[in-house]
C-alpha cells in the first residue's frame, strides 16, 4: 500500500514539474518575443487619412486664424511686383509640432494670377481670411531672407477651412504616425536582410573621394527592390567626400542632368529614394538641417510602414 501511495505522489510531482517547465517556457518566449504595440494592432496598420503623407511631411499641423493682407497682395499683382509677403496666423491648437508662439508669419509668394499651379490662391486667401483654418506648414532654416514657415508644398492641402471632425481625424493620424516611428524597428520592413550589406558598402564608399563617384553610379543603378534596404540604412550623418552629385533627367527635360549638393550620406540616400520611388516623401537634397533631416527620416519610415510592411 505505501508503495502505491509513493507511486501516486511521484506521478503527481512529475505532472507538476512538467506544468511548471511549460509555464517557464511560455514566459521565456514572451520575454524574448514581446508583442509590438504597432504590429499587433491590425486596425492601426492602415492610414487613417488620405493625406497621411502630407501630414508626415509637415513640420507644423495646426488650427489657426488667418490674417492676410489682401489689399497689399492685389496691389503687388497690379504693379507686377512678384515677391514674398508675410501672412499672419494666430495658432489656436496644435496637432503636430511644437508651438513656441501663438502668432506665426507664413511666407507667401505673390505671383502672376492664373500662372502658378500652386495653392493657396488669392481666392483661397480671400475666402478664408479672418476665419478659423487648418494649415500644414513646413519650416525652412537658413539665411534670414528665406527662413520661416511656408505652406506645405504650396499645395491645396496646406490651407483649408477648419472643421472639428476633420481636425480630430488629423490628430488621430498624427498619433498613429508617432507610434509607427517609435516602434519602427519592430516592423517587418525594418528587419535587416543580406542585401543590406551591399547597400551599406556602397554608402561607405560615398565618404571616400576615391570611390564616391563610382559608388554613386552603382547606387543609381540599384533596382527599386533596394528601397527597403536604403531606408533601413539611411540614418547616417557621415559627411560625403564631395557635396555634389548628379542625377539623370528624363529625356523631355531641358538639361540632361540635375545637380544636387548633399552634405551627408542621409542626404544622398534621400535623393536616391525620391528618384526610385517618386513618392512625394520630403527629401533633403541640398544643404539640409538637422530638423529637416529628422522630419524626412520619420516621413520615409512612415511611408515604408504604410507601403512596404508585410501585414498579416
Amino acid at each position: 500500500m505505501p508503495s502505491e501511495n509513493n507511486a501516486v505522489l511521484e506521478s503527481m510531482n512529475l505532472s507538476r514539474l512538467k506544468s511548471t517547465r511549460f509555464s517557464i517556457l511560455l514566459l521565456c518566449l514572451f520575454v524574448i518575443y514581446p508583442a509590438s504595440g504597432v504590429a499587433s494592432e491590425q486596425p492601426r496598420r492602415l492610414p487613417i487619412r488620405h493625406d497621411w503623407l502630407q501630414i508626415a511631411n509637415a513640420d507644423l499641423v495646426a488650427k489657426g486664424r488667418l490674417n492676410a493682407p489682401i489689399k497689399t497682395i492685389k496691389a503687388m499683382r497690379s504693379s507686377k511686383k512678384w515677391d514674398y509677403i508675410d501672412l499672419r496666423v494666430t495658432i489656436l491648437e496644435i496637432a503636430k509640432g511644437i508651438g513656441r508662439e501663438n502668432q506665426l508669419k507664413v511666407r507667401y509668394f505673390v505671383g502672376p494670377a492664373g500662372e502658378s499651379p500652386y495653392s493657396p490662391t488669392l481666392l483661397d486667401l480671400t475666402r478664408l481670411n479672418g476665419k478659423e483654418i487648418t494649415l500644414l506648414l513646413t519650416q525652412v532654416e537658413g539665411p534670414s531672407d528665406c527662413s520661416g514657415y511656408y505652406f506645405l508644398d504650396r499645395s491645396a492641402s496646406g490651407l483649408r477651412a477648419f472643421d472639428r471632425g476633420d481636425f480630430v481625424s488629423v490628430k488621430k493620424e498624427v498619433a498613429q504616425q508617432k507610434e509607427i516611428v517609435k516602434h519602427f524597428q519592430e516592423c517587418s520592413v525594418a528587419l535587416k536582410e543580406d542585401k543590406d550589406r551591399g547597400v551599406r558598402l556602397l554608402l561607405d564608399q560615398l565618404t571616400n573621394a576615391g570611390t564616391q563617384e563610382s559608388a554613386w553610379k552603382k547606387l543609381l543603378k540599384l533596382p527599386r527592390s533596394s528601397v527597403p534596404a536604403l531606408i533601413r540604412t539611411m540614418d547616417d550623418e557621415r559627411p560625403l567626400a564631395n557635396s555634389h552629385v548628379e542625377l539623370p533627367n528624363p529625356p523631355t527635360f531641358f538639361e540632361s542632368v540635375a545637380h544636387y549638393g548633399p552634405e551627408t550620406v542621409f542626404d544622398a540616400v534621400s535623393i536616391l529614394l525620391s528618384d526610385k520611388t517618386m513618392s512625394g516623401v520630403r527629401s533633403v537634397s541640398s544643404h539640409g538641417y538637422d530638423k529637416e533631416r529628422r522630419i524626412s527620416l520619420e516621413a520615409w519610415r512612415i511611408w515604408a510602414y504604410y507601403k512596404l510592411s508585410k501585414h498579416s
